[in-house]
């Protein structure tokens, strides 16, 4: 992404948290991203832009939980990294939702050298009607695990989240569970699985 489009991301996202009084802080000084803590992990909004057409913008959100665990598992390159399953959703899903109150746009197109000045104003009722009640959804790991199992509406599930699931059933020690619903998956992504969660048993560790 050009370098004025992110710095754009990254105001824009500074401008958001100040609406919101601050209930969402930024996160760094080089992601537009904002998080808002919880009592076992914290929610996040990220601010993506897809500068195809630059210098015209096209922002999105992608909003979350993520849970900390007492786990630590391996990487891809096998160094342990803290284990944080998260679960998320895209802006441009909200019509999927089933029961949101939102109507408002799911991107928001901009000229950077000449942005609307109430572009921040207009994402507020986003994190107000789709990020605040997507935390409220999934409070804790198993909500989170079983929403993601049964394709909720209001998150990215079902089979393409099975990374996503073998963290969480890892996190809850629930190995039973993850045995079940693997069996569902297609044979590479059952693979995938497998070896997922063979790694984190055999070389992940318990930190707490």
């Amino acid at each position: 992404m050009p370098s004025a489009a992110r710095q754009f991301l990254l105001d824009l996202a500074n401008r958001v948290s100040e609406l919101v009084d601050r209930t969402y802080v930024p996160h760094g000084k080089s992601s537009p991203a904002l998080r808002r803590p919880t009592d076992n992990g914290y929610v996040f909004i990220d601010f993506a832009g897809s500068a195809k057409y630059s210098p015209f913008l096209s922002v999105a959100l992608t909003y979350g939980r993520r849970f900390h665990t007492p786990y630590r598992v391996p990487d891809y390159k096998l160094r342990l990294r803290p284990l944080e399953p998260s679960i998320h959703n895209l802006s441009y899903n909200w019509r999927r939702c089933e029961g949101a109150i939102y109507q408002g746009p799911s991107t928001w197109s901009v000229d950077i050298r000449a942005p609307e000045a109430d572009l921040a104003d207009s994402i507020v009722p986003a994190i107000q009607e789709l990020v605040a009640p997507f935390a409220a959804r999934y409070p804790t790991l198993r909500a989170a695990r079983d929403a993601l199992e049964r394709d909720d509406s209001w998150c990215i599930g079902g089979p393409v989240a099975w990374s996503s699931m073998v963290d969480f059933d890892f996190a809850l020690q629930d190995f039973e569970h993850v045995s079940k619903w693997s069996m569902a998956l297609e044979p590479f992504y059952k693979q995938q699985a497998d070896e997922r969660l063979s790694k984190c048993s055999s070389t992940g560790r318990h930190v707490a």
